[in-house]
């Protein structure tokens, strides 16, 4: 099941100035009088006629600087619904330049009804199995069920989703009685029928986790991008006034999240991809806003192939990663996993990476981390909300992750870690040791390098090996198993962790901002959640 969702959970970042909580956009650079309606949209007649033949900027009937009349206390009947999908599908022509080919099926429901939806969103088993090793691996989900954990997310927070295979959008209303939503959300799913439309968005299939972030980082990075401009012109723009809006909703908080860092990890393209297509679309404001729409469209034949182009969109397209091979050093007392139809590996990328480093920072219920939300929040641009390139992931050029399982039902893993250059390497595996002991509370293993051994979160035995540009990780339920994955974990050479910090310079296609007092609070207010892999 492919489907693209809007969530509303607030993420509050602390630390810069007080009392700031807004999420950064490109809303934050335009002044009110900056038009976002492109050059390329028709002018509209004064009696707002239909024109002759369908022209951008108008749509069933409705000119996108239409007044409505519409009551929305007591929600919206049939008729002011179907008003309301035209006059945005109007909208969005004239800021996106891309018109709508056919009408698209809205339905509003419940979150009751759709909360009974995603408990029939099961995953086959051997997904399931997969994914468990996985999140587990990535040091976000312990002993949960992630699927579980997953629908519990999306029935905190999801406002709305587009379905490419039914061409449909289905929106959430909180209340039951009146069934009101914001505007700004019917332009997003309705922008991702846009896209459907015209870029079929069913044949992005990638299958990791890497692959998957990138193609949605340029997905609802799009998106995203004419969201920001649709709600600059209703706040303080051309269309201020006219657009539909719920008063004050309640916003889900991220105590009321089943899981966090799931939410990060799939937050990722939200905050990075319109900066990505903002950096190819080059905003130009004036009466009618400029910028090339095409080479926007040109992605979806060339779209990014890792999550690394998106947080740092210079290195797009000339940017390769390191299809990492390791050898299968297991005894035979274990078994690759595998999983029809797709990879039997995992690429978790940077930004995988990223929120696993991230996730002890915002868990409510972990006391240690080793980044602080300063390094993680944005560094004051208009879009990213986080920072996915902090230092321990600097330099990521590729990983895979390998999942076993034996005959007794245990699982275990070997993660293969490749770096652009051995300091990154060794970065990483200074942050990934402090993940182990300072943060999970794992015991070091007298005697043994680079091992743990843990009996409560993450339990079970590690072995963390630096060879040049290589960190391999192995996981296995005990220290004797270790070895039965990979020989070296038998090693009996005492590696002590460094005690100084890692230098935060970056390389030149991935520099990391500098952060300082003058940063503002952000926060994820009205932002998305993808609902997209290994659901049957």
């Amino acid at each position: 099941m492919l489907l693209f969702a809007c969530s509303l959970v607030a993420v509050p970042v602390t630390g810069g100035v007080p009392g700031d909580d807004t999420t950064a956009g490109v809303a934050d650079t335009l002044q009110p009088d900056e038009s976002v309606i492109h050059e390329c949209a028709a002018e509209p007649p004064e009696d707002h006629a239909d024109p002759e033949e369908d022209v951008l900027g108008w749509s069933n009937g409705y000119w996108y600087d239409e007044q409505l009349d519409i009551n929305t206390t007591d929600g919206l009947d049939e008729d002011e619904l179907d008003a309301l999908v035209a006059r945005t599908e109007a909208r969005i022509e004239a800021i996106r330049c891309l018109p709508f080919e056919n009408e698209t099926d809205v339905d509003v429901i419940t979150r009751e009804e759709f909360e009974e939806e995603t408990e029939a969103w099961d995953s086959p088993e051997d997904v399931q199995r997969f994914e468990d090793v996985v999140y587990r691996a990535m040091l976000l989900v312990d002993e949960e069920d992630p699927q579980e954990v997953q629908q519990e997310n999306l029935g905190t927070g999801v406002g709305g989703y587009y379905d490419p295979a039914t061409e449909q959008i289905v929106v959430i209303a909180e209340d039951e009685e009146s069934l009101e939503f914001d505007e700004t959300l019917l332009a997003h799913e309705l922008g991702h029928a846009l896209q459907d439309q015209h870029f079929d968005l069913g044949r992005f299939d990638e299958q990791t986790i890497d692959g998957s972030l990138a193609d949605e980082g340029l997905i609802e990075g799009d998106v995203v991008y004419v969201e920001q401009l649709y709600e600059h012109a209703c706040e303080d723009g051309a269309w201020e006034g006219t657009c539909v809006e719920v008063a004050d909703p309640e916003q889900p908080t991220p105590d009321d999240l089943a899981n966090i860092g799931l939410y990060l990890l799939s937050f990722q393209p939200y905050s990075d991809g319109p900066a990505f297509v903002d950096d190819i679309y080059e905003y130009e404001p004036g009466e009618r806003a400029a910028g090339d729409w095409e080479p926007v469209d040109e992605l979806y034949d060339d779209p990014p192939g890792t999550s690394a182009e998106i947080i740092s969109p210079d290195r797009y397209p000339n940017y390769e990663s390191t299809n990492v091979t390791a050898s299968d050093n297991s005894t035979d007392e274990w078994e690759q996993l595998t999983v029809e139809d797709r990879p039997d590996y995992e690429t978790v990328g940077k930004a995988g990476l990223s929120a696993m480093f991230a996730y002890p920072t915002f868990a409510p219920d972990v006391d240690e981390s080793v980044i602080d939300q300063s390094e993680f929040q944005d560094d004051g641009t208009a879009f990213s909300t986080f920072e996915y390139r902090h230092e321990y992931v600097t330099g990521w050029n590729g990983d895979r992750l390998q999942p076993y399982e034996n005959d007794a039902g245990e699982t275990s893993y070997v993660w293969t870690t490749e770096w652009e250059t051995e300091a990154d390497a060794q970065t990483f595996r200074v942050g990934y040791d402090r993940l182990l002991d300072n943060v999970w509370g794992m015991e070091r293993v007298d005697g043994q390098a680079g091992t743990y051994e843990s009996d409560d979160a993450f339990a079970g035995a590690y072995y963390v090996d630096r060879e040049g540009d290589r960190v391999s990780i192995v996981h296995a339920p005990t220290i004797e198993q270790l070895g039965e994955l990979e020989p070296d974990a038998e090693s009996t050479t005492e590696w002590e962790l460094p005690q100084s910090t890692p230098s935060n310079d970056a390389d030149d296609g991935d520099e990391i901002p500098g952060f300082g007092i003058g940063v503002a609070v952000v926060g994820i207010l009205g932002t998305l959640l993808v609902v997209r892999r290994w659901a049957a």
